[in-house]
């Protein structure tokens, strides 16, 4: 036990005696040591293997492939670990961005699927490949098709009141280009855009949404791996609904001729800026002549619209109008105070001394023709033959003595007859 403590005393001794004693030729030594390293690092500079991961794999010969009409729709070119042998003063030079990996499809002709090898490079001289993991990847080819889809273009939600699309421009098929399996199974192209708040015209790329023939959604592959889009452009324009047509008539009789006309539709709706639209209240049409010779017929006349400036009709309104014109010569009631003549009446009986001696008719006709009537083309009878003493209601008979037509309203009279006083020396009474 003595003999075992005697000698870890001597030993901590000795190391004391060690690290605390000669200091100077230790610190020379060790300068000394790293020195010679640094001239063995420096001069002789051995090559060592470092491990690069996470180096990309890239396809070559992807032109030479479609060339032949075929493209790679699958491969497993995700990325590498290259072991490079490189002197160890290039070890902090190597990174992923330094090592190229590639894979070339470009002996490959007709579709399936393949195992190629992955080669891998070094730049700038850095050092050379030792291995690859992996070695090889696989890849899937197939066709390289063209197809024209015909295209359908959808407008999703309503225009703001006031609003309208006017116009359209959209090409009617898309021709896509890519893997067979991609591109036969799809019959239709449909390209969605949202018209919700449009007050102003749209041009757009809009991507297009491709379907089978069972309306289902197919995700098609490009050859350039993007997704397939088309310009859309949407004119819009504000609209004025219902303004009225006003007529512009040629200048004819008013006084004597009336005119009826009776359009096929007798407002518009009107499209342009809102500039273009401020202050219009009616759309005026060409002018439409009326003449004599045109009373009491019926003519049916195309008439052209005048539109303003910077405005247009909406799709599927005609710029004419029908307009079915009837012309008539004005009529006119008027009165007339006629003198009334008492015919028949029997030597027996006499009328009161108040009885009714003129009466007002109604006369209906042309309003030219009763302005050159006078009352006394008229005559107003009143036959009492046949009457005896007491108090009838007598028919006014009315006569026009002239060379017109008129409508005259006939009225009765309530007189009373009476018998005449006798005169003497006359036995013809009584």
């Amino acid at each position: 036990m003595s003999r075992s403590r005697r000698f870890f005393r001597s030993l901590l001794q000795g190391l004391k005696n060690f690290a605390t004693k000669n200091v100077g030729i230790k610190i020379v030594a060790l300068v000394f040591a790293i020195v010679l390293w640094g001239y063995v690092m420096s001069s002789i500079n051995p090559v060592q293997v470092k491990v690069v991961t996470g180096v990309p794999i890239s396809l070559s010969g992807t032109t030479d492939l479609m060339n032949r009409n075929l493209i790679v729709v699958e491969s497993g070119s995700g990325s590498a670990s290259v072991s490079v042998s490189a002197n160890i003063n290039n070890h902090s030079k190597l990174s992923a961005s330094r090592v190229n990996c590639t894979a070339s499809v470009a002996t490959i002709t007709a579709p399936g699927t393949y195992q190629i090898p992955v080669n891998a490079s070094v730049q700038s001289d850095l050092g050379t490949v030792a291995s690859i993991s992996p070695s090889t990847i696989s890849v899937v080819v197939d066709s390289l098709v063209t197809k024209p889809v015909p295209v359908k273009l959808e407008l999703e939600g309503e225009m703001p009141s006031g609003y309208e699309i006017t116009g359209q421009t959209i090409a009617n098929s898309i021709a896509i280009e890519g893997a067979a399996r991609y591109i036969e199974p799809v019959t239709k192209a449909v390209v969605r855009v949202p018209i919700d708040g449009l007050t102003e015209d749209y041009e757009s790329s809009v991507n297009v949404t491709f379907y089978d023939a069972d309306g289902n959604e197919i995700d098609v592959i490009t050859r350039t791996g993007e997704q397939p889009n088309m310009v859309v452009q949407l004119s819009v324009s504000s609209v004025l609904y219902a303004v009225p047509i006003e007529l512009d008539l040629s200048e004819y009789d008013t006084e004597y001729l009336d005119v009826d006309i009776t359009l096929n539709f007798d407002s518009i709706d009107l499209l342009g800026s809102n500039e273009s639209l401020a202050g219009i209240t009616s759309v005026l049409t060409e002018k439409i002549p009326i003449t004599a010779d045109m009373v009491d017929t019926t003519v049916t006349e195309t008439i052209a619209l005048i539109l303003p400036d910077g405005v247009s009709l909406r799709l599927g309104q005609q710029k004419t109008v029908r307009a079915t014109i009837v012309v008539r010569d004005a009529q006119e009631e008027r009165k007339f105070v006629i003198p009334i003549e008492y015919t028949g009446l029997s030597d027996a009986l006499e009328l009161p001394d108040d009885a009714i001696r003129e009466i007002t008719v109604l006369v209906t006709g042309k309003k030219k023709e009763l302005d050159t009537t006078l009352a006394s083309d008229f005559a107003a009878v009143v036959d009492l033959r046949n009457y005896e003493a007491g108090v009838f209601n007598v028919l006014v008979t009315v006569t026009y003595n002239g060379d017109y037509t008129f409508i005259i309203k006939s009225d009765t009279l309530r007189i009373s007859l009476s018998l005449a006083p006798k005169v003497a020396g006359d036995n013809s009474r009584g």
